[in-house]
Formats: structure tokens, sequence, C-alpha cells
């Protein structure tokens, strides 16, 4: 685990590729503030001195240290710094790597070998890199700041494989990843600014503010919500506006109505028939009833004059545009208190060619009526139901996949990682194979001068 706010005078700590882009950046800035010189031994690099022939020119044989020059050794210091800081800067495992290098510009260019790889490497790793930023879309759950965190991530490590990323891409990247309920302050954003003079921290800061009155309103309007129930059956219901609830407040809806029909039924034929004529009298062609006026004429159900019949009223006509609403009688209404506290009234418009309807509608065709729409909805919600578990299934699935595909991911960065750690071994092997061979050709040639010498003492 990173701890945060380090001391100055101790370097940053390597653990593996998890870290190295954070680690790099550190120790670049860690090294900088030793001395200049330090940097620029890992920038330059930094080779023993050796000892000049007659003519001025490097030999093989090294110098010894106290022959070395004021410059020499300050060269040797910065170098030393640096490999210092380097050898403390790894864990063991990886101090193998690098335990047998001599400058620390070797020692460096192990490191960003095995951490980043080759040239074809990075490229793999890029393209890589580039995918998941493209597809890269923000959650419903998830916050500006945790967003733009994320995109800081994808742009340091853009950074640590060589490539920048311009502000605008950014800033437009950020504008179309995010949810659909940012639509609105996006397009004004994109109206009233300029998108390629935007910084990203001001996009950033602007979202926020609106992200944080969006979730103020959100809260107080669940709070001013109430769902009101007069039967018993709901007062358990829940206040939630999504399918289910819907389907069971459909169910509920049925039972109480179902409740209806059956003390409707145990009425007597003809008070089911007279109840039946007072609750759609308005859908039916009016009787006249000419022995009760036979002076005044035709009396209007509506308006109850006389004259003319309902379809020719002016009352009538004028609701009928709106829609008929139907209601119990009084008297239903009084007889049935008790069992339902309340029953809304089914409402409807009647529309016909004709100026009347000869056929007159009973309570049992209602009645089947409304078992019919109540099986079409039971149906309806099954089929809601199969396709939320489809849904579901595929959704399941489609998680499944993607974590597959993260793995593979991540397989095959861990396969280029061990690539790498095996080329930066053999470099190491092939440096180690040079240092010896400049060895063995150095105790060649003091073998040789030894030889000189002894044939001429002999001779001598």
């Amino acid at each position: 685990m990173d701890k945060e706010g380090g001391l100055v005078t101790r370097p940053p700590l390597l653990v593996g590729a998890s870290n190295y882009d954070y680690w790099k950046s550190r120790m670049m800035a860690f090294l900088k503030q030793i001395d200049s010189k330090t940097w620029k031994a890992v920038l330059r690099g930094w080779t023993p001195p050796v000892k000049m022939d007659k003519d001025g020119k490097p030999t093989l044989e090294l110098k010894p240290d106290e022959e070395w020059s004021k410059e020499e050794d300050e060269l040797a210091l910065a170098n030393s710094k640096a490999l210092y800081a380097l050898y403390n800067g790894v864990d063991k495992h990886i101090f193998r790597l690098i335990k047998k290098c001599v400058s620390a510009k070797e020692a460096w260019n192990i490191l960003e070998t095995v951490h980043e790889g080759t040239s074809k490497v990075k490229m793999s790793r890029l393209q890589l890199l580039t995918t998941k930023f493209e597809n890269l879309r923000m959650n419903d759950d998830e916050t500006i700041q945790e967003f733009h965190m994320t995109i800081l991530d994808y742009d340091n490590q853009f950074d640590a494989l060589g490539e920048k990323i311009p502000e605008e891409k950014l800033v437009r990247k950020m504008l179309r990843s995010l949810p659909n309920k940012f639509d609105m302050k996006v397009t004004a954003i994109e109206e009233a600014k300029d998108i390629t003079e935007m910084k990203l921290d001001e996009l950033v800061g602007s979202l926020q503010t609106y992200e944080v009155a969006t979730n103020e309103r959100m809260d107080k309007k669940n709070k001013s919500i109430a769902f009101v129930s007069n039967a018993e059956e709901e007062d358990q219901q829940s206040d939630t506006e999504s399918e289910s609830s819907i389907s069971d407040a459909m169910v509920l809806l049925g039972k109480q109505f179902n409740k209806v029909l059956k003390r409707m039924d145990k009425r007597s034929k003809t008070s089911a028939a007279d109840t039946g004529r007072n609750t759609y009298r308005n859908f039916r062609k009016p009787v006249t009833d000419e022995k009760s006026a036979p002076n005044k004429g035709v009396q209007c159900h509506e308006c109850e004059g006389y004259g003319h019949i309902i379809t020719e009223c002016a009352t009538f006509l004028k609701k009928q545009k709106k829609g008929l609403t139907v209601s119990w009688s009084d008297e239903d209404s009084e007889e049935e208190a008790d069992t339902a506290k309340s029953i809304h009234a089914l409402t409807g418009v009647c529309t016909s060619d004709t100026e009347s309807c000869d056929e007159e509608l009973t309570f049992d065709e209602l009645a089947e009526s409304y078992r019919e729409l109540c099986l079409k909805s039971e149906e309806v919600c099954r089929v809601s139901e199969k396709q939320k578990e489809t849904i579901t299934k595929l959704q399941t699935e489609r998680t499944v996949n993607l974590a597959k595909i993260s793995e593979f991911g991540n397989k095959c960065e861990e396969s280029l990682r061990t690539i790498e750690e095996q080329k930066a071994t053999i470099i190491s092997i092939e440096a180690d194979k040079v240092k010896q061979q400049t060895e063995i050709a150095h105790l060649n040639e003091e073998l040789k001068l030894v030889k000189q010498r002894i044939i001429m003492g002999k001779g001598g």
C-alpha cells in the first residue's frame, strides 16, 4: 500500500508494474532535487576513467581512484548518488535486475525496458489502452469527481507510453461519456463556450455544480411524493414507480372490483336489472313515459326537461366531448360502504354513428368485458416478466464476457511483462559478458607486458 506524503529524503519505492508510472514521475523529481549533476548522470551515463597512452589516446587500463581529476570525481559522485537512489527505490525482487549495474543510466534503462517494454510492446499496449479509453463511459452511480480521476489515470498511462493527449480531446471525451441526465448541461456548454479553449478543470467544476443542484432537486422531489390508499390491501404497497409496483396495483384493483361483482351477483335479477338501468342510463336510448307526463311529451333523462331526448340534449353533448363518467347509484354506494372504502368509477367515451343505441348495456356484459381486460392484463404482465428475465440473463452474460475479456487482457499484459523481464535478464547477461571480455582482454595485455619484461630481463 502506497503511503502519501513520504519523507523528502527517502526515494519512492517501486514494487512492480502496478505502480511504475507513479514511481517514475516521483523518482525523476527526487533525482533532480538532489542536484542537477545527479539527474544528468542518468541521462548521459558514466564510465570509469581509463589511463591515456603517450599519444593521448585512452587505453583499456582503468585509472586508479587516487589519480582521478576533480571533474572525474564530481561525475563519479553524481553517478553514485543516482545509483544509490535507484538501489533504495526498488524492492528486493527488482533489485536483482540492477544489482550488477555500474552506472545509473544502465540501471534506469533496464527498469524502463522491463516495465515499459520495447517500441513494439509500447505500440501494442498503446493500442490496447486507446481501445479502453474510447469505450470508457461514466456509470449512473458514479460521481463527476470519480470519473474525472478515471480520465486522469488514462491520461497518465498515455503519458508514460510517450503519447500526450491534448486538453481538447480530454474535454470532448468527458462530454461524450456522461449519462443522459447531463444532456441538457452538455448542450448548454457546447453552445455557450468554445470547447477548443476550455480546460478540463473548468468543465469538471461546472459539471459538479450541476450535479449538486440536480441531486438536491431529486431529494426534494422524492420527499414530496406521497401515495394515498383507501383500501386495506394497499397499506403495505411501496411508493415506487417501477413496473412491478404497477402490476401489483392492477392486480389489487382487479381483486377489489371482483369483490363488488360477487356482491352484485347475489342480488336478485330484478334488483340487478334496475341497477344496470340506473347505472348505465347515459349509454342507452331513453324510454319515454307517456303515462306520467301525457301532456308534456318526451322527457330528457339528462336535464329532466321535456320535448327532446338525451341525444338531442345540449348538456349531454357537452359532457360527451369530455367523457362520460359512470358511477354506482346512491343506494348501492350506501349498501357497499362497509365493504369497499372507495370505488373509483369507470370512465369511457361513447361514440356512435346513429343518434341512439337500440341495445341496452347490461351488467353481465360489463362484467364479462372487465374479466377479459383482466385476462389480457395478466397476459401482458407475464410477457413483461419473461422479457425482464431475458434482459437480466443477457446482462449477466455480458458481465461474464466482459470479465473474461478483462482477464485475458491481464494475462496478455502479464505475459508481455514476463517476456520483457527475460529480455532485461538477457541484456544484463550480455552486459556481464562484455565486461568479462573486456577484463580478459585487459589481462591478456598485462600478460603480454609481463612476457616482454621477462624476455627483456633474460636478454639483459
